[in-house]
């Protein structure tokens, strides 16, 4: 978070916009409420928060139980919350619990004549781009319905591993989680709106890497031999800033 908070300053963005899980509600601790209230802090642009389904707006969550700074806005119910930019409009939905009703995209009014840009900030999916048997309990967005209602690009939360869409884009998470969600984008979306229309490129963390090291454990007999094998195995790696997977194999008596 303080790198996206880094770069958000460094290139003086206009807004920033996060689209949920920001936390995960049964693990989040107040210190760690207090560093995110403190990053954000450090902006002076406004800030949008879109409640997600890890960490939907109950009411014991931090989204209603600290002091946000002056410049977060938080949507935290299944209705439109809007920023005005002047220009752009940001428009989010937030969940008041772990699932959201598809109707609420019935709720987004944008008038027909309306010059100004607007995008909306979400917790959910392209269905476009997902697997018809994905059952995750939260809301899924088709192209048409979006641009029916008037929104020229949706900025959305929830899928780890980032795309850049014609009409969708997600970030991804700013570090994949495990070894399996290394591959995909990690990082922050800059969104880019001018005259000549909306632009979106893919900012890469490049936080952490991933390894994974393969221990023979075949001759093996007590726990400070394991302790040397693997030693030596993760030395050539260099892993001081990676995370990395040990997968022993062999057979033992």
């Amino acid at each position: 978070m303080q790198w996206a908070v880094d770069l958000a300053i460094e290139r003086a963005a206009d807004a920033v916009t996060i689209g949920g899980d920001l936390f995960e509600l049964e693990h989040v601790t107040s210190d760690t409420a207090a560093f995110a209230s403190r990053q954000l802090g450090r902006l002076s642009c406004p800030v949008l928060i879109a409640a997600g389904n890890h960490d939907h707006a109950s009411r014991a969550s931090p989204y209603r139980t600290i002091d946000w700074p002056p410049n977060v806005s938080l949507a935290l119910e299944p209705k439109p919350t809007r920023v005005d930019l002047g220009e752009l409009v940001l428009w989010a939905a937030g969940y008041a619990g772990r699932e959201m009703d598809p109707g609420v995209m019935r709720t987004f009014d944008i008038p027909q004549d309306d010059l100004k840009r607007n995008i909306l900030v979400l917790h959910g999916v392209d269905l476009s781009t997902v697997s018809p048997d994905l059952r995750w309990g939260g809301l899924g967005l088709r192209a048409e319905e979006v641009r029916a209602i008037g929104f020229d690009h949706v900025l959305l939360g929830h899928i780890h591993q980032g795309q850049v869409g014609e009409l969708m884009s997600w970030p991804g998470s700013p570090m994949p989680l495990d070894a399996g969600e290394s591959s995909g984008g990690h990082g922050a979306l800059w969104v880019e709106v001018d005259d000549d229309g909306l632009r979106v490129e893919a900012v890469a963390a490049g936080l952490i890497g991933y390894e994974i090291a393969s221990v023979d454990v075949s001759e093996v007999t007590d726990s400070t031999q394991m302790e040397t094998h693997l030693r030596q195995a993760l030395e050539p790696l260099q892993a001081a800033d990676k995370l990395v997977t040990c997968r022993l194999w062999g057979r033992r008596r």
